[in-house]
C-alpha cells in the first residue's frame, strides 16, 4: 500500500504544480520551458508506474461490498464507455469537446466513479477516489478560470468518429481487461 500511496502523492503533487503559478513560474525560470515539461513528464510517468505497481501488489483490505453488484457492474461498464468516448473527444476536434470543454477530465471522473462503486477494498478507494476527486477539482478550477474550448463548430461526422473509436477502444479494453489490469470481468 505504501508504494501505491507514494505513487499517488507523486503523481498528484506534480499535477498540482500548474495550479500554483508562482511555483510553476519559478520552475520554468530555473529549468527552462523544455526542462520543466521534461521534468513534469518524467515525474508523472514515474508516479503512474508506482501507482500501477503499487495497486498490483497491494494487499486486499476489505472495506465494503456492493449492495447490487450486477446492476453496479453494468453501470461501471456504461461509465467506462463514456470514459473512452470522452478520451477520443479530447484527441479529435469535435462538437462534443466544444460543448463539454474538458472531456478527458469528465471521462476520468466517470471512470473513477464507475470503478469506485464496484470495488470495496482500500487500494481501490485510494486509486479511484483520488483520481475522481482530482478530476472534479481540475474541471471546477478550469471553469472558474474560464478556460473554455474555443473550437469552431465541427462536422457531425467527427462526433460519430469519436463515438465509434471510443466504443472500439472500450471493447478492446473490456476484452483484455484481465490481461492488462489483472481483474477479469465476468
Amino acid at each position: 500500500m505504501t508504494i501505491l500511496a507514494f505513487g499517488l502523492l507523486l503523481f498528484f503533487a506534480v499535477h498540482l504544480v500548474p495550479y500554483r503559478p508562482a511555483i510553476r513560474g519559478m520552475l520554468v525560470r530555473r529549468l527552462g520551458d523544455s526542462g520543466y515539461k521534461i521534468g513534469f513528464s518524467l515525474l508523472s510517468v514515474s508516479g503512474l508506474a508506482l501507482i500501477i505497481y503499487g495497486k498490483a501488489i497491494a494487499s486486499y483490505i476489505y472495506l465494503w461490498s456492493p449492495v447490487w453488484p450486477g446492476i453496479l457492474r453494468h453501470l461501471t461498464y456504461a461509465f467506462s464507455l463514456l470514459f473512452f468516448i470522452l478520451l477520443m473527444a479530447m484527441l479529435i476536434p469535435c462538437n462534443l469537446r466544444r460543448r463539454l470543454h474538458h472531456p478527458f477530465l469528465l471521462g476520468i471522473a466517470f471512470w473513477s466513479w464507475g470503478h469506485l462503486i464496484v470495488n470495496g477494498d482500500l487500494a481501490s478507494m485510494l486509486l479511484f477516489g483520488s483520481f475522481g476527486l482530482f478530476a472534479i477539482f481540475a474541471v471546477v478550477s478550469a471553469l472558474k478560470q474560464e478556460k473554455l474550448c474555443t473550437l469552431p463548430p465541427q462536422a457531425n461526422w467527427r462526433d460519430a468518429l469519436v463515438v465509434a473509436l471510443g466504443a472500439l477502444l472500450y471493447a478492446i479494453c473490456v476484452r483484455f481487461h484481465g490481461e492488462l489490469f489483472g481483474a477479469y470481468l465476468v
